[in-house]
């Protein structure tokens, strides 16, 4: 019987230990090249899906505009219903355009946040006063709510510049066209 120190490396050994550890190198890469595939379509789907929610609000923003008309249309009516119509109208379009954008966080520190958080309080506020009974001044019930609401179609109509050009100039720059003004401010 041989020892272990009387055997011989055959160069057939040599190329087995060689293969053993190409071997093991190719898993090596062959793992972190899985990694860095699952970490590149995680950053994807996620950049999919801020895009995804930038689209909707392009497609929401200006129809805050036109419910804008629609109140001042039914305000010069005087009658109740109408107005409340269009102001329960504004308020639920606004809380779904509200909903999409606290449910971003590339989005959520915008001032249009907090103006149309408002802007809805003060619409519901409104809607409800002219239900009280009695005479009302439809004009004057109306008319905090629609302040509100001019300051939101105007940041809106910022907010969707901003998205609209970011969109067009490739967007994935450091993604700044996705950074709330706050957040901006904030940075310097």
């Amino acid at each position: 019987m041989q020892g272990a120190s009387d055997y011989v490396w055959t160069p057939s050994d040599v190329f087995g230990g060689l293969q053993l550890a190409v071997a093991v190198l190719g898993f090596g890469v062959a793992i972190w090249q899985l990694v860095r595939t699952a970490n590149a379509t995680a950053k994807s789907a996620r950049a999919l899906g801020q895009r995804l929610i930038a689209n909707d609000l392009l497609v929401l923003l200006p129809d805050l505009e036109h419910l804008e008309d629609a109140l001042d249309a039914a305000v010069k009516t005087t009658k109740p219903d109408k107005v409340g119509t269009a102001l329960a109208e504004y308020a639920r379009k606004a809380q779904r355009i509200h909903g999409h954008l606290k449910a971003t966080p590339a989005f959520s520190g915008a001032d249009l946040v907090d103006l149309i958080e408002a802007s809805v309080k003060e619409a519901r506020t409104a809607k409800e006063a002219l239900y009280e009974g009695g005479t009302i001044d439809v004009v004057a019930v109306a008319r905090t709510a629609r302040q509100s609401i001019g300051k939101v179609i105007l940041e809106a109509a910022s907010f969707s510049a901003s998205l609209q050009k970011g969109s067009e100039s490739g967007t994935q720059r450091k993604q700044s066209w996705f950074r709330p003004r706050k957040a901006l401010r904030q940075d310097g």
